[in-house]
């Protein structure tokens, strides 16, 4: 995965949180259900894929599941 970010931008980020950058990082449970989506849109079972998206938006609408859903925006772009 790339970072859409610039030279300069990164000059600002601290050596630590550097360390981490190429190492994209998401929720266990979310990357799981993107899995189940995106395995049930390959084998044809649209019901299934669409049961599969509503309880992603479930756990991620959740708010108890805020703390612990942690690099959402990249979960999402794994759908």
């Amino acid at each position: 995965m790339k970072l859409n970010i610039t030279e300069k931008e990164v000059a600002q980020i601290p050596y630590y949180e550097k360390q981490w950058m190429d190492s994209p990082e998401v929720d266990t449970r979310l990357f799981l259900h993107s899995l189940r989506y995106l395995t049930y849109g390959g084998l044809g079972e649209r019901d299934k894929q669409l049961h599969a998206l509503r309880i992603l938006e479930s756990y991620m609408c959740d708010k108890r599941n805020k703390l612990n859903a942690y690099h959402t925006e990249t979960s999402l772009n794994l759908l």
